[in-house]
């Protein structure tokens, strides 16, 4: 972790990329580990509830990574107008003002909500959470200060090790407690990674220090837009099976609660491979398309056609496989699934991944307005599906996938609109 700060517009090596990739299947490969290790070492009704405190813990993360988007596009943005060191506002106390105020909603509004997601003991999940986002806040600053700033070798360090942070402390658990509360403080721990690196790193501790290219009034509001669009991001990539318990309410019977509690499983596993990946390279993918941002549709060409080819093939190989592993890795949950839901569900997050790409694009142009309009549009519609009179399976998956597509309507539309514009929307 010696690399020297950039001068010049942050462009990745291949070596650099690698070790980008490698930390995107370390998470991948931790996400699909502790679910199992979960799944066989609570009881059905427990692991349901972790993996609605894991939704809702990585939904209010998913939601702060908007900070870590937008201090990337600040620093890289600064960078690319060669602007003096020193001229923007410091980032990482800000992002810490806006991750107190995520924490603040979250226990103000918990006894509107709280019983009915995570049950009556919901104050001490809660808090937990909201401890937890103060400190990812400044987690994922440093981690878009280094992708801003050219240095991938700490960003690629941050990913894999968070990952695999969390995954040790599962399994000590699993290994001793083995209790639902256990785990829950277990999958929270490595927010403090951030803090780790600044005892050991001069690099790492002068990201810590990063400006972005504009004052601290201005950087307020579009760390705020950027929130707001990655709250809707956060509803549907991690904190689905937040809004699919809600939409449930409590449960009737065994059967629902294991079908519930499959569903999330299935929507969670055929998700990792493609979404976690695509997380970790957003970074690579802002600094790309900051440098082509007078041709975004062209930019993006290849890799939604890449996107749409996974999402066939690994619909094709979820329908034929899929079944067989889930049923090995989940055997408390074995036959729950049918291979047109694990089939489906994969499609869904191809398509999730594209509305991904497609609003890092306009995040990238300066349309923060755009992005959040599609993400908004993504929501709102996936959420209106969920109240459609079908099964619990069918209404999910209609809503995965109708969803997504309108956001990538919105997003494509948008830019293909202002293409020519390279004037910010905010």
């Amino acid at each position: 972790m010696s690399e020297e700060f950039q001068s010049t517009p942050p462009v990745i090596t291949r070596k650099q990329s690698l070790g980008i990739a490698f930390s995107s299947i370390v998470g991948a490969l931790a996400v699909f580990a502790v679910t199992v290790i979960t799944s066989k070492v609570l009881s059905p009704q427990d692991n349901a509830q972790f993996l609605v405190f894991w939704a809702l813990m990585f939904g209010t993360f998913g939601a702060l990574l908007g900070i870590q988007q937008e201090v990337t596009r600040a620093s890289g943005s600064s960078q690319l107008s060669n602007a003096k060191v020193g001229r923007g506002a410091r980032l990482l106390p800000l992002a810490a003002l806006w991750g107190s105020a995520v924490a603040l909603l979250l226990v103000t509004t918990s006894p509107l909500w709280g019983q009915r997601i995570l049950g009556e003991n919901y104050l001490m999940p809660v808090l937990v959470v909201a401890g937890g986002a103060i400190l990812y806040a400044c987690h994922v600053t440093v981690v878009g200060a280094a992708a801003g700033t050219g240095q991938w070798t700490i960003f690629a360090w941050l990913g894999s090790w968070e990952a695999l942070i969390r995954l040790a402390l599962v399994a000590l658990v699993a290994l001793t407690f083995g209790s639902l509360w256990g785990f829950q403080y277990a999958v929270l721990a490595p927010v403090i990674l951030w803090l780790l690196l600044f005892t050991v790193s001069s690099n790492g501790r002068r990201l810590g220090s990063v400006r972005g290219d504009t004052s601290a009034s201005r950087s307020m509001r579009t760390l705020g837009w950027s929130i707001l669009t990655s709250a809707a991001y956060a509803v549907m990539v991690t904190g689905f099976p937040v809004i699919l318990k809600a939409s449930v309410g409590q449960t009737r019977g065994a059967e629902e609660a294991l079908l519930l509690a499959a569903l999330i499983l299935g929507i969670s596993i055929t998700r990792a491979p493609i979404m976690i990946p695509l997380q970790m390279f957003q970074g690579v993918a802002i600094s790309a398309f900051l440098r082509q941002q007078h041709r975004p549709l062209a930019a993006l060409a290849k890799p939604l056609i890449a996107l749409a080819g996974i999402g066939v093939l690994g619909a094709v190989a979820a329908y034929l496989v899929g079944p067989f592993l889930f049923n090995l890795l989940y055997a408390n949950y074995a036959g729950v699934l049918s291979p047109f839901t694990l089939s489906a569900l994969t499609l869904a997050s191809a398509i999730m991944a594209m509305v991904v790409l497609t609003g890092t694009a306009s995040l990238a142009s300066g349309k923060h307005v755009l992005y959040l309009a599609g993400w908004a549009l993504t929501v709102l519609v996936a959420l209106a599906c969920l109240y459609l009179p079908l099964d619990l399976a069918l209404r999910s998956i209609i809503g995965l996938i109708a969803g997504p597509s309108a956001g990538v309507i919105i997003h494509l539309g948008g830019l293909a609109l202002r293409s020519k514009d390279t004037t910010s929307d905010v």
